[in-house]
């Protein structure tokens, strides 16, 4: 487990290439910088899997991907899902 405590690094690219590059940096650079990988209303996305606050559970980040877009098909107990930070403004 890198410093940054990523355990997976998953990232939806226009390509291939591209997608693996990012997912490298995702897993190296972490939560803290996901965002300058996969900004809000671009065409990357990403997923984090995280150690979760107790042992055994995990933490999933989605980063420009809405939790609508994005589907588990099993319900998985210790498992915490943070959505993407919203880029709306409050009125």
């Amino acid at each position: 487990v890198p410093a940054t405590g990523v355990l997976s690094a998953t990232v939806l690219a226009p390509t291939a290439a591209e997608a693996d590059a990012l997912a490298t940096a995702a897993y190296v650079l972490g939560p803290a910088e996901v965002d300058r990988i996969a900004p809000a209303g671009g065409s990357v996305s990403a997923l984090l899997v995280l150690p979760g606050s107790r042992s055994g559970q995990l933490t999933l980040l989605l980063a420009n991907l809405p939790p609508e877009q994005f589907q588990i098909a099993e319900n998985l107990r210790g498992l915490t899902i943070i959505p993407p930070k919203s880029t709306e403004t409050a009125p």
